[in-house]
This record gives structure tokens, sequence and C-alpha cells, in this order.
């Protein structure tokens, strides 16, 4: 699973109790979209994202929003601050970060 923990404007803190109060979401910077449908805690979201390739195990396979058929394996999940990013911030951010900036 491609995953990044690292989400400028974020920190965590290694103290669970610091990090349960912030609320946090799964973004699916393949296809743009969220892939979380509500805010959770830090180690939610981790959970969601260990979780996610589970979903297609029958399938072997999922959809992009292109239609496009790859293994679950490759869907790039980001774990945002949902306080502090917006969606539009971090789709920026991750463009940046792959060379795509406007």
């Amino acid at each position: 699973m491609k995953m990044t923990d690292e989400v400028e404007g974020t920190t965590t803190h290694g103290d669970e109790s610091l990090d349960a109060e912030r609320q946090y979401m799964v973004f699916n910077a393949t296809d743009g979209i969220p892939a979380s449908p509500e805010p959770m805690t830090w180690r939610e979201a981790h959970e969601f994202i260990a979780a996610f390739p589970e979903r297609f195990a029958t399938r072997g396979y999922c959809r992009t929003s292109r239609g496009n058929r790859i293994p679950p394996e490759e869907v790039v999940l980001l774990i945002l601050d949902s306080t502090t990013l917006t969606l539009d911030l971090a789709i920026d951010r991750l463009a940046d970060r792959c060379g795509r900036g406007a």
C-alpha cells in the first residue's frame, strides 16, 4: 500500500492521548477524492488504510475514477489533518511533490 504519514501542516506527537483529539481524513490521491466517509482518529486512519486492500480481495483489483483496473496496493492514500488542510490544498501539495504543479 502506498501511503504517507508525512502531511505538511500536521504533526504527530507519538502520544495517542494528544493525537486522539485531532481528526483526520484518508484521501485517495490516485483518484483525487476522499477515501474515508468522515473524520477519524490517527489510529483509525491507519487501520482504515491497512484494511483497504481487503475490500477488494475477491475481485483482486479496484477501479480508478478513470475506469482503469489497478491492484488496491497501488492506490495512494494520504492521511490529512481535517482541521488544518483542505482537499484542494492537499492536491496542490501532492502535485508539487510529484512535479506536476501549475
